[in-house]
């Protein structure tokens, strides 16, 4: 009986992996002028929040993949036997 080969027994991954996130950010101390911009003093304090929220759960994240790598390899290791 034909055994496929690991390669041909790999499906593409479900979910392609997302695009780097891009934060706004400014290093200019001065503060933010609401007349020019009336979006600009929300929209840095939303960057802030996400990229914060983001850092935060960076330890998860990486967790979480090392969980699914031992898991890939445990399962290539199953269906070696």
């Amino acid at each position: 009986m034909h055994m496929p080969s690991i390669q041909q027994q790999q499906s593409p991954p479900s979910h392609p992996p997302p695009p780097s996130q891009v934060y706004v950010g400014s290093f200019n101390t001065s503060p933010i002028r609401t007349d020019v911009n009336p979006h600009g003093e929300e929209l840095f304090a939303k960057e802030q929040h996400d990229l914060l929220t983001d850092l935060y759960e960076i330890p998860q994240r990486s967790c979480d993949r090392k969980v699914c790598l031992l898991c890939v390899k445990e399962g290539r290791m199953f269906v070696g036997e």
